[in-house]
């Protein structure tokens, strides 16, 4: 009996606290869960500046246990040395990676915000120890997380995405926060400043108004509350849903599930779908548009991979990569779920992509118009950052507080005294041309060893390869237009725990 027992224990798979932590970090990625402490530069008359503001998340204490836990279940130190210095010398990831937080670290170290002073500098050090939390986070996700886990990890992003999706919606139609505080979500209510918002006729079609009523009394022109979710701003939550997106689609497409998780996919992928109409993002509506395009084109690459590679004898004629009856079953799904938005909440996607009539002033258009006019002056600001201080920039998280000195004498308004919306030229205009350099270099290595026959996850599933790949080249596009990749704790969690996947081991 004890020896059954010996045997028993000895085959069961070895219990490792930091998948536990890791885990964990998924299922609370999108909670805001945390504390904020305000420094000097926090506020520009009345406007919080979230850039100059020290935030400490549960997402954080997740990742510190993934450290730690990582580190006890290797606590032969010799060995990790010997093998760290190995395979510095071998990848160029690592030492790209290396070159980065070093790059990263002198430019804090020898530049200094305008005024020079220590609440400045202390942030600059805050920023400087985020990122170097995430590139530990992309370090252990490489060396711990194997092919096989991502299919799993994809089921927990839709679990967890599904839910964000849902309080987004319901967000949306009672235009109202729902108290999910504990979770972070952000107050919400009609008129308050610095709420996302567009004009509309109405909350929704006026066939709802049958089934949710008190939505009748605002069913005239008004300002509607995008969707937050439990997010800082209604972007954000279209980024992350995008993920999921995507995640959901190759679920769906693998097939081979039992009839409960086959009805959870279908669900998640009407919820999702919804929870990113009524965030009003345009931008993540066309990315969506073109991930799903180019996942159908890759879908039908395969084919003719199939037939090749059947034919060379180098695939069983028992593995299917070209799945014609998953596609048209997708397909389906995706068109009952645009049919359902589009009798929702149809004029209000007419109203936001065209915009509304007041008094002939297009008002979407307007804003719209404003919306590109603020990206500019943040774009001007970062190039004559960039232009005064090529080398080392102004120093991590140092962009904010030096936006007065290079604005020309034009000092933006409080309310605009955000990041520029571009992730490179944030990087360029904190730490300097070099480090942006070294950034895209560490992005281009991520990408080959997928591409190639000779990548980390080559072999039976190429579609799992090319699903990661538009959603990393998704989150890279974004970032020609937006900053919360590299600056919001949720994004930048995103944005790391793919760029690792990409580069896990088979």
């Amino acid at each position: 009996m004890l020896n059954f027992a010996r045997d028993l224990i000895g085959n069961l798979p070895k219990f490792r606290l930091s998948k536990a932590f890791f885990y964990a970090l998924i299922a609370f990625l999108p909670i805001q869960t945390g504390k904020a402490y305000f420094s000097r530069e926090s506020f520009y008359f009345g406007y919080h500046a979230f850039y100059n503001t020290y935030f400490f998340y549960l997402t954080d204490i997740l990742i510190f246990g993934i450290i730690v836990a990582w580190l006890w279940e290797n606590y032969n130190f010799s060995p990790i040395i010997h093998r760290i210095y190995t395979r510095f010398r071998h990848d160029r990831i690592y030492q790209l990676l290396a070159g980065f937080c070093l790059i990263s670290a002198i430019s804090l170290l020898v530049s200094r915000p305008p005024a020079g002073e220590a609440g400045e500098t202390l942030i600059g050090f805050y920023g400087f120890a985020r990122i170097t939390g995430y590139l530990i986070l992309f370090t252990y996700i490489r060396e711990n997380i194997i092919s096989r886990e991502i299919s799993r990890i994809f089921w927990l992003i839709l679990a967890v995405f599904s839910f964000e999706s849902i309080v987004g919606i319901a967000q949306y139609l009672s235009q109202n926060s729902l108290g999910l505080g504990l979770l972070g979500e952000e107050f919400l209510r009609p008129g308050l400043k610095g709420v996302a918002e567009f004009v509309s006729h109405g909350i929704a079609n006026p066939l709802l108004y049958s089934i949710f009523p008190h939505l009748r009394p605002i069913s005239d022109l008004t300002i509607n509350i995008r969707a937050y979710g439990t997010l800082p701003h209604p972007n954000v939550l279209a980024g992350l849903l995008f993920f999921g997106l995507m995640a959901n689609i190759f679920v769906l497409y693998k097939g081979k599930n039992r009839i409960s998780r086959e009805i959870l996919a279908v669900f998640s992928l009407i919820t999702i779908t919804t929870g990113l109409v009524v965030t009003f993002s345009r931008l993540a509506w066309v990315i969506s548009f073109l991930g799903i395009l180019l996942f159908a084109f890759i879908v039908v690459g395969l084919r003719a991979k199939e037939q090749f590679l059947m034919k060379t004898g180098k695939l069983d004629h028992n593995t299917r990569l070209y799945r014609p009856e998953r596609a048209s079953f997708i397909v389906f799904i995706l068109l009952i779920s645009a049919a359902i938005n589009l009798l929702a909440f149809g004029p209000q996607i007419k109203d936001r992509l065209v915009g509304v009539d007041l008094a002939g002033i297009e008002a979407n258009d307007y804003s719209a118009s404003e919306s590109i006019d603020n990206r500019q002056v943040f774009n001007g600001i970062a190039w004559e950052i960039i232009k005064n201080n090529p080398i080392l920039g102004v120093g991590v998280r140092n962009f904010v507080v030096s936006m007065d000195e290079y604005s020309g004498g034009l000092r933006p308004l409080p309310h605009l005294h955000q990041p520029v919306h571009n992730i490179y030229l944030l990087i360029a205009a904190e730490s300097g041309i070099f480090a942006l350099i070294v950034f895209l270099f560490l992005l281009y290595n991520i990408v080959p060893p997928v591409v190639e026959p000779a990548g980390s996850l080559r072999g039976k599933d190429p579609l799992l390869r090319y699903t990661l790949l538009i959603i990393f080249f998704g989150f890279l596009f974004w970032g020609l237009f937006d900053h919360f990749f590299w600056t919001i704790q949720e994004g930048s969690l995103a944005f790391w725990l793919v760029a690792g996947l990409l580069v896990a081991r088979r």
